[in-house]
Protein backbone atom coordinates (compact mmCIF):
# COMPACT_ATOMS: atom_id res chain seq x y z
CA UNK A 1 0.00 0.00 0.00
CA UNK A 2 2.42 2.16 0.88
CA UNK A 3 4.19 1.48 -2.55
CA UNK A 4 1.41 2.44 -4.23
CA UNK A 5 0.86 5.68 -2.33
CA UNK A 6 4.44 6.61 -3.52
CA UNK A 7 4.25 6.00 -6.84
CA UNK A 8 0.92 7.29 -7.43
CA UNK A 9 2.08 10.77 -5.98
CA UNK A 10 5.01 10.87 -8.15
CA UNK A 11 2.53 10.51 -10.76
CA UNK A 12 0.07 12.88 -10.32
CA UNK A 13 3.01 15.29 -9.73
CA UNK A 14 4.66 14.34 -13.30
CA UNK A 15 1.50 14.38 -15.17
CA UNK A 16 0.58 17.45 -13.69
CA UNK A 17 3.68 19.64 -14.89
CA UNK A 18 3.39 18.11 -18.30
CA UNK A 19 0.16 18.63 -19.42
CA UNK A 20 0.01 22.14 -17.22
CA UNK A 21 3.39 22.48 -19.13
CA UNK A 22 2.42 22.12 -22.31
CA UNK A 23 -0.74 24.26 -22.20
CA UNK A 24 1.24 26.90 -21.19
CA UNK A 25 3.57 26.84 -23.81
CA UNK A 26 0.85 26.67 -26.33
CA UNK A 27 -0.98 29.30 -24.91
CA UNK A 28 1.36 31.86 -22.40
CA UNK A 29 -0.72 34.67 -22.72
CA UNK A 30 -4.41 33.41 -21.42
CA UNK A 31 -3.41 32.95 -17.81
CA UNK A 32 -7.11 32.62 -16.75
CA UNK A 33 -7.44 29.54 -19.34
CA UNK A 34 -3.91 27.96 -17.85
CA UNK A 35 -5.39 28.18 -14.24
CA UNK A 36 -9.03 26.77 -15.63
CA UNK A 37 -6.92 24.01 -17.25
CA UNK A 38 -4.59 23.10 -14.19
CA UNK A 39 -7.92 22.84 -11.98
CA UNK A 40 -9.42 20.55 -14.11
CA UNK A 41 -6.29 18.10 -14.53
CA UNK A 42 -5.44 18.55 -10.91
CA UNK A 43 -9.27 17.37 -9.68
CA UNK A 44 -9.59 14.97 -12.40
CA UNK A 45 -6.09 13.38 -11.55
CA UNK A 46 -7.02 13.52 -7.41
CA UNK A 47 -10.32 12.00 -8.34
CA UNK A 48 -8.68 9.27 -10.20
CA UNK A 49 -6.62 8.85 -6.97
CA UNK A 50 -9.39 8.43 -4.46
CA UNK A 51 -11.02 5.54 -6.76
CA UNK A 52 -7.65 3.97 -6.67
CA UNK A 53 -6.79 4.36 -3.46
CA UNK A 54 -10.48 3.44 -1.97
CA UNK A 55 -9.63 0.10 -4.38
CA UNK A 56 -10.44 -2.85 -2.07
CA UNK A 57 -13.24 -0.79 -0.08
CA UNK A 58 -15.36 -0.74 -3.41
CA UNK A 59 -14.34 -4.40 -4.18
CA UNK A 60 -15.45 -5.77 -0.84
CA UNK A 61 -18.93 -3.55 -1.07
CA UNK A 62 -19.59 -4.81 -4.75
CA UNK A 63 -18.88 -8.62 -4.06
CA UNK A 64 -21.97 -7.80 -1.45
CA UNK A 65 -24.32 -7.18 -4.48
CA UNK A 66 -22.55 -8.82 -7.25
CA UNK A 67 -20.15 -11.68 -6.43
CA UNK A 68 -17.57 -10.43 -9.23
CA UNK A 69 -14.13 -11.50 -9.02
CA UNK A 70 -11.84 -8.68 -8.33
CA UNK A 71 -9.92 -8.51 -11.41
CA UNK A 72 -13.61 -7.58 -13.20
CA UNK A 73 -13.62 -4.40 -11.20
CA UNK A 74 -10.30 -3.34 -11.83
CA UNK A 75 -11.71 -3.64 -15.34
CA UNK A 76 -15.00 -1.81 -14.42
CA UNK A 77 -12.54 0.80 -12.62
CA UNK A 78 -10.07 1.19 -15.69
CA UNK A 79 -12.96 1.92 -18.24
CA UNK A 80 -14.65 4.51 -15.51
CA UNK A 81 -11.24 6.24 -14.85
CA UNK A 82 -10.30 5.97 -18.58
CA UNK A 83 -14.14 7.69 -18.97
CA UNK A 84 -13.46 10.56 -16.80
CA UNK A 85 -9.94 11.27 -18.41
CA UNK A 86 -12.03 11.70 -21.86
CA UNK A 87 -14.59 14.00 -20.31
CA UNK A 88 -11.77 15.77 -19.48
CA UNK A 89 -9.65 16.28 -22.79
CA UNK A 90 -12.83 17.03 -24.40
CA UNK A 91 -13.98 19.61 -22.04
CA UNK A 92 -10.70 21.77 -22.33
CA UNK A 93 -9.61 24.09 -25.36
CA UNK A 94 -6.88 23.85 -27.67
CA UNK A 95 -6.29 20.64 -26.67
CA UNK A 96 -2.76 19.44 -28.52
CA UNK A 97 -2.81 15.83 -28.74
CA UNK A 98 -0.03 14.38 -26.49
CA UNK A 99 -2.44 14.96 -24.11
CA UNK A 100 -4.18 11.76 -23.98
CA UNK A 101 -0.79 10.52 -22.48
CA UNK A 102 -3.27 11.55 -19.42
CA UNK A 103 -4.62 7.63 -19.94
CA UNK A 104 -1.05 6.70 -18.31
CA UNK A 105 -2.53 7.05 -15.36
CA UNK A 106 -5.30 4.32 -15.04
CA UNK A 107 -2.87 2.13 -16.90
CA UNK A 108 -0.47 2.44 -14.37
CA UNK A 109 -2.74 2.04 -11.62
CA UNK A 110 -4.13 -0.84 -13.32
CA UNK A 111 -0.58 -2.37 -14.11
CA UNK A 112 0.08 -1.92 -10.55
CA UNK A 113 -2.99 -3.96 -9.33
CA UNK A 114 -2.79 -6.85 -11.60
CA UNK A 115 -0.41 -8.91 -13.38
CA UNK A 116 1.54 -8.55 -16.71
CA UNK A 117 -0.93 -10.86 -18.69
CA UNK A 118 -3.68 -9.09 -17.92
CA UNK A 119 -2.27 -5.51 -18.40
CA UNK A 120 -2.20 -6.53 -22.34
CA UNK A 121 -6.38 -6.41 -22.27
CA UNK A 122 -6.16 -3.27 -20.69
CA UNK A 123 -4.22 -1.53 -23.89
CA UNK A 124 -7.11 -2.40 -26.21
CA UNK A 125 -9.31 -0.49 -23.83
CA UNK A 126 -6.68 2.48 -23.68
CA UNK A 127 -6.60 2.33 -27.87
CA UNK A 128 -9.87 2.68 -27.90
CA UNK A 129 -10.26 6.16 -25.60
CA UNK A 130 -7.16 7.25 -27.35
CA UNK A 131 -8.63 6.59 -30.68
CA UNK A 132 -12.35 8.05 -29.55
CA UNK A 133 -10.03 10.89 -28.13
CA UNK A 134 -8.20 11.82 -31.54
CA UNK A 135 -11.16 11.78 -33.27
CA UNK A 136 -12.87 14.25 -30.89
CA UNK A 137 -9.84 16.77 -31.19
CA UNK A 138 -8.29 16.24 -34.10
CA UNK A 139 -9.93 14.43 -36.76
CA UNK A 140 -8.00 15.41 -39.56
CA UNK A 141 -4.29 13.74 -38.51
CA UNK A 142 -6.34 10.95 -36.48
CA UNK A 143 -3.84 7.96 -38.13
CA UNK A 144 -0.06 8.89 -37.23
CA UNK A 145 -1.42 10.87 -34.12
CA UNK A 146 -2.90 7.34 -33.49
CA UNK A 147 -0.45 5.64 -34.25
CA UNK A 148 2.58 7.69 -32.62
CA UNK A 149 0.62 8.45 -28.75
CA UNK A 150 -0.82 4.71 -29.07
CA UNK A 151 2.80 3.72 -28.84
CA UNK A 152 3.85 6.29 -26.54
CA UNK A 153 1.38 5.10 -23.95
CA UNK A 154 1.62 1.43 -24.68
CA UNK A 155 5.20 1.21 -25.05
CA UNK A 156 5.31 3.04 -21.39
CA UNK A 157 2.81 1.48 -19.86
CA UNK A 158 4.20 -1.91 -20.88
CA UNK A 159 7.78 -0.56 -19.29
CA UNK A 160 5.88 0.30 -15.71
CA UNK A 161 3.58 -3.09 -16.46
CA UNK A 162 7.73 -4.80 -16.80
CA UNK A 163 9.03 -2.72 -14.01
CA UNK A 164 6.00 -3.64 -11.50
CA UNK A 165 5.74 -7.21 -12.61
CA UNK A 166 9.29 -7.83 -11.35
CA UNK A 167 8.63 -5.44 -8.23
CA UNK A 168 5.32 -7.43 -7.72
CA UNK A 169 7.53 -10.90 -7.72
CA UNK A 170 10.18 -9.68 -5.47
CA UNK A 171 7.38 -8.81 -3.32
CA UNK A 172 5.44 -12.03 -4.00
CA UNK A 173 8.79 -13.73 -2.81
CA UNK A 174 9.39 -11.72 -0.07
CA UNK A 175 5.47 -11.90 0.82
CA UNK A 176 5.99 -16.15 0.41
CA UNK A 177 9.85 -15.96 2.47
CA UNK A 178 7.39 -13.65 5.39
CA UNK A 179 4.67 -15.90 5.17
CA UNK A 180 7.10 -19.15 5.52
CA UNK A 181 8.50 -17.69 8.16
CA UNK A 182 4.97 -16.54 10.16
CA UNK A 183 3.51 -19.95 9.48
CA UNK A 184 6.90 -21.44 10.98
CA UNK A 185 7.37 -18.30 13.46
CA UNK A 186 2.99 -19.42 14.18
CA UNK A 187 4.10 -23.42 14.40
CA UNK A 188 6.61 -22.56 17.02
CA UNK A 189 4.62 -20.78 19.06
CA UNK A 190 1.49 -23.09 18.82
CA UNK A 191 4.09 -25.78 19.75
CA UNK A 192 5.76 -23.63 22.98
CA UNK A 193 2.42 -22.92 23.93
CA UNK A 194 1.36 -26.57 23.74
CA UNK A 195 4.37 -26.96 26.04
CA UNK A 196 4.22 -24.23 28.18
CA UNK A 197 0.20 -25.73 29.01
CA UNK A 198 1.90 -29.37 29.58
CA UNK A 199 4.76 -27.90 31.47
CA UNK A 200 1.94 -25.75 33.40
CA UNK A 201 -0.22 -28.70 34.02
CA UNK A 202 2.64 -30.81 34.97
CA UNK A 203 3.92 -28.54 37.59
CA UNK A 204 0.04 -27.93 38.94
CA UNK A 205 0.01 -31.59 39.30
CA UNK A 206 3.78 -31.75 40.53
CA UNK A 207 2.68 -29.09 43.07
CA UNK A 208 -0.41 -30.81 44.11
CA UNK A 209 1.30 -34.37 44.71
CA UNK A 210 4.01 -32.36 46.66
CA UNK A 211 0.82 -30.89 48.79
CA UNK A 212 -0.71 -34.29 48.80
CA UNK A 213 2.91 -36.16 49.76
CA UNK A 214 3.18 -33.39 52.86
CA UNK A 215 -0.21 -33.85 54.20
CA UNK A 216 0.58 -37.18 54.25
CA UNK A 217 3.52 -36.92 56.08
CA UNK A 218 2.25 -34.40 58.25
CA UNK A 219 -0.57 -37.03 59.17
CA UNK A 220 1.83 -39.91 59.79
CA UNK A 221 3.72 -37.81 62.21
CA UNK A 222 0.11 -37.21 63.96
CA UNK A 223 -0.25 -41.20 64.07
CA UNK A 224 3.03 -42.15 64.94
CA UNK A 225 3.06 -40.25 68.35
CA UNK A 226 1.73 -42.24 71.59
CA UNK A 227 -1.04 -39.98 72.89
CA UNK A 228 -4.28 -40.70 74.48
CA UNK A 229 -7.56 -41.43 72.62
CA UNK A 230 -9.24 -38.06 73.04
CA UNK A 231 -5.99 -36.81 72.01
CA UNK A 232 -5.31 -38.62 69.03
CA UNK A 233 -9.27 -38.14 67.70
CA UNK A 234 -8.65 -34.36 67.99
CA UNK A 235 -5.55 -33.90 66.67
CA UNK A 236 -6.63 -36.11 63.39
CA UNK A 237 -10.12 -34.41 62.84
CA UNK A 238 -8.44 -30.93 63.10
CA UNK A 239 -6.18 -32.19 60.33
CA UNK A 240 -8.37 -33.44 58.34
CA UNK A 241 -10.91 -30.30 58.65
CA UNK A 242 -7.59 -28.13 57.45
CA UNK A 243 -6.44 -30.29 55.06
CA UNK A 244 -9.97 -30.64 53.39
CA UNK A 245 -11.91 -27.26 54.19
CA UNK A 246 -14.03 -29.13 56.38
CA UNK A 247 -16.32 -27.22 59.02
CA UNK A 248 -17.19 -30.12 60.91
CA UNK A 249 -15.48 -34.04 61.01
CA UNK A 250 -16.50 -36.87 62.94
CA UNK A 251 -15.32 -40.26 63.89
CA UNK A 252 -17.84 -42.80 64.33
CA UNK A 253 -16.44 -46.47 66.10
CA UNK A 254 -18.49 -49.65 66.15
CA UNK A 255 -18.61 -50.90 69.79
CA UNK A 256 -20.06 -54.34 70.96
CA UNK A 257 -23.52 -54.32 72.87
CA UNK A 258 -24.63 -52.75 69.62
CA UNK A 259 -23.61 -48.86 70.44
CA UNK A 260 -21.22 -46.49 68.16
CA UNK A 261 -19.03 -43.95 69.50
CA UNK A 262 -18.86 -40.84 68.28
CA UNK A 263 -16.56 -38.13 67.91
CA UNK A 264 -17.41 -34.67 66.68
CA UNK A 265 -15.08 -31.97 66.21
CA UNK A 266 -16.45 -28.62 65.70
CA UNK A 267 -14.19 -25.44 65.90
CA UNK A 268 -11.49 -26.56 67.76
CA UNK A 269 -13.71 -28.13 70.15
CA UNK A 270 -13.81 -32.80 70.91
CA UNK A 271 -17.33 -34.02 71.73
CA UNK A 272 -18.16 -37.83 72.59
CA UNK A 273 -20.99 -39.24 72.24
CA UNK A 274 -22.90 -43.32 72.52
CA UNK A 275 -25.87 -44.00 70.22
CA UNK A 276 -27.59 -47.00 69.78
CA UNK A 277 -27.23 -48.21 66.41
CA UNK A 278 -29.87 -47.19 63.75
CA UNK A 279 -32.16 -50.23 62.42
CA UNK A 280 -31.59 -51.82 59.70
CA UNK A 281 -33.76 -49.72 57.16
CA UNK A 282 -31.30 -46.61 57.70
CA UNK A 283 -29.74 -46.29 54.06
CA UNK A 284 -26.29 -44.52 55.21
CA UNK A 285 -25.62 -46.86 57.82
CA UNK A 286 -26.03 -49.44 55.36
CA UNK A 287 -24.33 -48.12 52.94
CA UNK A 288 -21.68 -47.13 55.25
CA UNK A 289 -20.54 -50.15 57.51
CA UNK A 290 -22.47 -53.16 55.88
CA UNK A 291 -21.77 -52.31 52.49
CA UNK A 292 -18.07 -50.59 52.87
CA UNK A 293 -19.10 -47.62 50.43
CA UNK A 294 -17.78 -44.25 50.54
CA UNK A 295 -20.42 -41.53 50.35
CA UNK A 296 -20.41 -38.06 48.97
CA UNK A 297 -23.73 -35.61 49.16
CA UNK A 298 -24.98 -32.32 48.04
CA UNK A 299 -27.44 -30.64 50.22
CA UNK A 300 -30.47 -31.62 48.18
CA UNK A 301 -29.36 -35.13 48.55
CA UNK A 302 -28.87 -35.27 52.27
CA UNK A 303 -32.61 -33.47 52.52
CA UNK A 304 -34.07 -36.30 51.24
CA UNK A 305 -32.38 -38.55 53.10
CA UNK A 306 -32.57 -36.25 56.65
CA UNK A 307 -33.68 -39.17 58.43
CA UNK A 308 -30.95 -41.20 57.22
CA UNK A 309 -28.69 -38.79 59.22
CA UNK A 310 -27.65 -40.45 62.74
CA UNK A 311 -24.90 -39.08 64.16
CA UNK A 312 -25.88 -35.14 64.23
CA UNK A 313 -28.83 -33.33 64.79
CA UNK A 314 -27.54 -30.04 62.59
CA UNK A 315 -28.20 -31.08 58.75
CA UNK A 316 -25.16 -29.77 56.66
CA UNK A 317 -24.31 -28.35 53.45
CA UNK A 318 -22.84 -31.45 52.14
CA UNK A 319 -21.28 -34.32 53.23
CA UNK A 320 -18.47 -37.04 52.32
CA UNK A 321 -17.62 -40.51 53.94
CA UNK A 322 -15.31 -42.96 54.48
CA UNK A 323 -15.20 -46.35 56.22
CA UNK A 324 -12.47 -47.55 58.20
CA UNK A 325 -11.58 -51.44 57.64
CA UNK A 326 -10.04 -53.63 59.58
CA UNK A 327 -9.18 -57.23 59.11
CA UNK A 328 -12.38 -58.66 60.39
CA UNK A 329 -13.98 -55.81 58.08
CA UNK A 330 -15.84 -52.34 58.64
CA UNK A 331 -14.93 -50.69 62.17
CA UNK A 332 -15.11 -47.07 62.07
CA UNK A 333 -15.71 -44.11 59.59
CA UNK A 334 -14.69 -40.80 58.98
CA UNK A 335 -17.59 -37.99 58.09
CA UNK A 336 -16.44 -34.78 56.47
CA UNK A 337 -19.37 -32.38 56.50
CA UNK A 338 -19.76 -29.01 55.27
CA UNK A 339 -16.79 -28.67 52.65
CA UNK A 340 -15.68 -25.26 51.76
CA UNK A 341 -15.17 -26.42 47.87
CA UNK A 342 -16.36 -29.37 45.92
CA UNK A 343 -13.53 -32.14 46.50
CA UNK A 344 -12.46 -33.72 43.55
CA UNK A 345 -11.14 -37.56 42.21
CA UNK A 346 -7.74 -36.65 43.39
CA UNK A 347 -9.20 -35.15 46.91
CA UNK A 348 -10.84 -38.65 47.34
CA UNK A 349 -7.85 -40.63 46.42
CA UNK A 350 -5.86 -38.66 48.70
CA UNK A 351 -9.24 -38.58 51.52
CA UNK A 352 -9.28 -42.61 51.01
CA UNK A 353 -4.99 -43.20 51.57
CA UNK A 354 -5.53 -41.02 54.54
CA UNK A 355 -8.26 -43.09 55.55
CA UNK A 356 -6.15 -45.93 55.56
CA UNK A 357 -3.32 -44.82 57.61
CA UNK A 358 -5.99 -43.34 60.47
CA UNK A 359 -7.77 -46.64 60.86
CA UNK A 360 -4.81 -48.39 61.43
CA UNK A 361 -3.28 -45.98 63.61
CA UNK A 362 -6.53 -45.92 65.62
CA UNK A 363 -7.15 -49.79 65.60
CA UNK A 364 -4.06 -50.15 67.14
CA UNK A 365 -4.39 -47.19 69.82
CA UNK A 366 -7.34 -49.27 70.65
CA UNK A 367 -5.89 -52.43 70.96
CA UNK A 368 -3.34 -50.58 72.78
CA UNK A 369 -5.71 -49.11 75.21
CA UNK A 370 -7.66 -52.79 75.74
CA UNK A 371 -4.18 -54.66 75.87
CA UNK A 372 -3.24 -52.03 78.59
CA UNK A 373 -6.63 -52.90 80.45
CA UNK A 374 -5.93 -56.48 80.39
CA UNK A 375 -2.47 -55.87 81.80
CA UNK A 376 -3.96 -53.43 84.58
CA UNK A 377 -6.31 -55.72 85.19
CA UNK A 378 -3.62 -58.42 85.56
CA UNK A 379 -1.68 -56.47 88.13
CA UNK A 380 -5.12 -55.50 90.03
CA UNK A 381 -5.42 -59.13 90.49
CA UNK A 382 -1.79 -59.62 91.20
CA UNK A 383 -2.10 -56.97 94.48
CA UNK A 384 -5.55 -58.36 95.50
CA UNK A 385 -3.19 -61.51 95.65
CA UNK A 386 -0.81 -60.11 98.13
CA UNK A 387 -3.83 -58.47 100.04
CA UNK A 388 -5.81 -61.78 100.34
CA UNK A 389 -2.44 -62.46 102.12
CA UNK A 390 -2.68 -60.10 104.72
CA UNK A 391 -6.21 -58.50 105.65
CA UNK A 392 -5.13 -55.87 107.16
CA UNK A 393 -3.09 -54.32 103.39
CA UNK A 394 -7.05 -54.73 101.74
CA UNK A 395 -6.65 -52.15 99.56
CA UNK A 396 -3.85 -50.56 100.63
CA UNK A 397 -1.80 -50.10 97.05
CA UNK A 398 -4.53 -48.81 95.31
CA UNK A 399 -4.96 -45.82 98.67
CA UNK A 400 -1.19 -45.65 97.69
CA UNK A 401 -1.27 -45.80 94.10
CA UNK A 402 -4.40 -42.98 94.29
CA UNK A 403 -2.42 -40.72 96.40
CA UNK A 404 1.18 -41.01 94.59
CA UNK A 405 -0.58 -40.03 91.49
CA UNK A 406 -1.92 -36.72 92.91
CA UNK A 407 1.40 -35.91 94.03
CA UNK A 408 3.27 -37.25 90.95
CA UNK A 409 0.98 -34.52 88.86
CA UNK A 410 1.57 -31.96 91.50
CA UNK A 411 5.58 -32.32 91.33
CA UNK A 412 5.20 -32.15 87.26
CA UNK A 413 6.17 -36.17 86.11
CA UNK A 414 5.87 -36.65 82.64
CA UNK A 415 2.66 -38.84 81.14
CA UNK A 416 5.03 -41.51 81.33
CA UNK A 417 6.39 -41.03 84.91
CA UNK A 418 2.58 -41.11 86.12
CA UNK A 419 1.87 -44.21 84.51
CA UNK A 420 5.18 -46.32 86.01
CA UNK A 421 3.82 -45.00 89.05
CA UNK A 422 0.69 -46.22 88.61
CA UNK A 423 1.56 -49.79 87.78
CA UNK A 424 4.33 -48.94 90.35
CA UNK A 425 1.97 -48.87 93.04
CA UNK A 426 -0.08 -51.16 92.65
CA UNK A 427 2.67 -53.72 92.73
CA UNK A 428 5.30 -52.28 94.87
CA UNK A 429 4.08 -54.94 97.87
CA UNK A 430 4.45 -58.14 95.10
CA UNK A 431 7.26 -59.50 96.76
CA UNK A 432 5.32 -60.30 99.90
CA UNK A 433 3.84 -63.27 98.14
CA UNK A 434 7.37 -64.45 98.81
CA UNK A 435 6.84 -63.75 102.73
CA UNK A 436 5.27 -65.93 105.23
CA UNK A 437 1.57 -64.97 106.16
CA UNK A 438 2.70 -65.64 110.06
CA UNK A 439 5.69 -63.39 109.45
CA UNK A 440 2.87 -60.47 107.78
CA UNK A 441 0.31 -61.00 110.24
CA UNK A 442 1.90 -61.12 113.83
CA UNK A 443 0.03 -59.47 116.12
CA UNK A 444 3.43 -57.97 118.35
CA UNK A 445 7.08 -57.15 117.15
CA UNK A 446 8.95 -58.47 115.10
CA UNK A 447 12.49 -60.19 116.20
CA UNK A 448 15.59 -59.46 113.40
CA UNK A 449 15.04 -62.79 111.71
CA UNK A 450 11.44 -61.75 110.80
CA UNK A 451 12.17 -58.67 109.99
CA UNK A 452 15.48 -59.43 107.80
CA UNK A 453 12.87 -61.95 105.86
CA UNK A 454 10.26 -58.93 105.38
CA UNK A 455 13.31 -56.63 104.05
CA UNK A 456 13.72 -59.16 101.17
CA UNK A 457 10.18 -58.50 99.73
CA UNK A 458 11.13 -55.90 97.28
CA UNK A 459 14.11 -57.59 95.70
CA UNK A 460 11.40 -60.65 95.64
CA UNK A 461 8.57 -58.34 93.92
CA UNK A 462 11.62 -56.69 91.44
CA UNK A 463 12.55 -60.68 90.51
CA UNK A 464 8.82 -61.26 89.66
CA UNK A 465 8.11 -58.05 87.49
CA UNK A 466 11.88 -58.21 86.12
CA UNK A 467 10.46 -60.35 82.62
CA UNK A 468 7.81 -58.24 82.01
CA UNK A 469 9.24 -55.83 79.32
CA UNK A 470 6.43 -53.44 79.53
CA UNK A 471 6.70 -53.61 83.07
CA UNK A 472 11.05 -52.29 83.15
CA UNK A 473 10.18 -48.86 84.35
CA UNK A 474 7.99 -49.97 87.49
CA UNK A 475 11.49 -51.82 88.47
CA UNK A 476 13.71 -48.88 90.83
CA UNK A 477 9.63 -48.62 92.49
CA UNK A 478 9.30 -51.75 93.82
CA UNK A 479 13.00 -52.46 94.64
CA UNK A 480 13.63 -49.02 96.15
CA UNK A 481 10.17 -47.76 97.84
CA UNK A 482 11.88 -48.34 101.59
CA UNK A 483 15.17 -46.88 100.80
CA UNK A 484 15.86 -43.76 102.71
CA UNK A 485 16.53 -39.81 102.44
CA UNK A 486 20.07 -40.52 104.42
CA UNK A 487 20.70 -43.72 102.91
CA UNK A 488 20.08 -46.24 105.78
CA UNK A 489 16.91 -48.08 103.94
CA UNK A 490 16.69 -51.55 102.49
CA UNK A 491 17.92 -53.68 100.72
CA UNK A 492 20.30 -51.95 99.05
CA UNK A 493 21.32 -48.73 100.96
CA UNK A 494 20.85 -46.33 98.49
CA UNK A 495 20.07 -42.47 99.65
CA UNK A 496 16.84 -42.09 98.13
CA UNK A 497 17.61 -38.25 97.31
CA UNK A 498 20.32 -40.48 94.44
CA UNK A 499 16.92 -42.15 93.43
CA UNK A 500 13.78 -41.00 90.35
CA UNK A 501 11.22 -38.53 91.98
CA UNK A 502 8.54 -40.94 91.33
CA UNK A 503 10.54 -43.31 93.64
CA UNK A 504 10.81 -40.78 96.27
CA UNK A 505 6.86 -39.77 96.15
CA UNK A 506 5.89 -43.46 96.68
CA UNK A 507 7.62 -44.09 99.98
CA UNK A 508 6.26 -41.31 101.36
CA UNK A 509 2.46 -41.94 100.14
CA UNK A 510 3.45 -45.55 101.66
CA UNK A 511 4.47 -44.86 104.64
CA UNK A 512 1.37 -42.49 104.88
CA UNK A 513 -0.78 -44.63 104.32
CA UNK A 514 0.72 -47.85 106.61
CA UNK A 515 0.59 -45.27 109.69
CA UNK A 516 -3.11 -44.10 108.32
CA UNK A 517 -4.66 -47.53 108.29
CA UNK A 518 -4.91 -50.64 110.89
CA UNK A 519 -2.14 -53.46 111.16
CA UNK A 520 -2.06 -56.37 113.16
CA UNK A 521 0.48 -54.83 115.79
CA UNK A 522 -1.70 -51.41 116.06
CA UNK A 523 -5.05 -49.51 115.14
CA UNK A 524 -4.85 -46.49 112.36
CA UNK A 525 -3.13 -43.64 113.51
CA UNK A 526 -4.92 -40.30 113.33
CA UNK A 527 -4.32 -37.93 110.16
CA UNK A 528 -2.65 -35.12 111.79
CA UNK A 529 -0.26 -37.51 113.63
CA UNK A 530 0.74 -39.02 110.48
CA UNK A 531 1.34 -36.02 108.86
CA UNK A 532 3.23 -34.71 112.18
CA UNK A 533 5.36 -38.56 111.80
CA UNK A 534 6.45 -37.26 108.21
CA UNK A 535 7.45 -33.88 109.04
CA UNK A 536 9.73 -35.32 111.70
CA UNK A 537 11.34 -37.44 109.24
CA UNK A 538 11.46 -35.16 106.71
CA UNK A 539 15.42 -34.92 105.47
CA UNK A 540 16.23 -38.24 107.40
CA UNK A 541 14.00 -40.83 106.09
CA UNK A 542 11.61 -38.49 103.86
CA UNK A 543 12.59 -35.85 100.79
CA UNK A 544 12.07 -32.78 102.62
CA UNK A 545 10.59 -30.95 99.87
CA UNK A 546 7.78 -33.88 99.28
CA UNK A 547 7.25 -34.13 102.52
CA UNK A 548 6.03 -30.26 102.03
CA UNK A 549 3.77 -30.17 99.51
CA UNK A 550 2.40 -34.02 100.71
CA UNK A 551 1.47 -32.53 103.94
CA UNK A 552 -0.16 -29.27 102.28
CA UNK A 553 -2.23 -31.44 100.00
CA UNK A 554 -3.54 -33.63 103.13
CA UNK A 555 -4.28 -30.76 105.61
CA UNK A 556 -6.15 -29.27 102.46
CA UNK A 557 -7.78 -32.03 101.22
CA UNK A 558 -8.45 -34.49 104.17
CA UNK A 559 -11.52 -36.33 102.90
CA UNK A 560 -8.61 -37.70 100.04
CA UNK A 561 -7.42 -40.43 102.54
CA UNK A 562 -11.33 -41.57 102.98
CA UNK A 563 -12.31 -42.32 99.43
Amino acid sequence: MVYHVKTSVLLLVSFITVICGASLFSNPINSDWFLLQTCLVSSSIAFLSIIYSQRNRLIGKSKRIIPFPPYIIDFFTLILSCLLCFLLLINLDNVKHYATWIYLIPLIYFSLLTDIKKTFFAYGIIAVFVLLTLIYINPAEIGLLFFFDTAILLGLGHLFSILFDRERSHLKQAHQEISKSHEELTSAYNQLKAYTEVLEFTTHELDRKTLNISAINTLTHILSTRQSMDLLTTRISSFLCRTFGAGHAHLLFLEEGNDIQVYSYTKGKLSELWLPRPDQKNWFYLSLFEAARSIMLKKEEIINLEKAIFWTTEIPENLVALPLFRTEGVFGAIILSNLGEQLFREDLNLLQIMAGQVAIALERVRMYNNLEENYLATIKALASSIEAKDPYTRGHSERVTKLSLLLGELMGLSSSELLNLKYGGLLHDIGKIGVSELILNKPGSLSEQEFDVIQKHPVIGADIVAPVSFLQGTLPLIRHHHERYDGSGYPDHIASKELPLSVRILTICDAFDAMSSDRPYRKALPISLCTTELKNKAGSQFDPEIVTVFTNLITENPALVFD
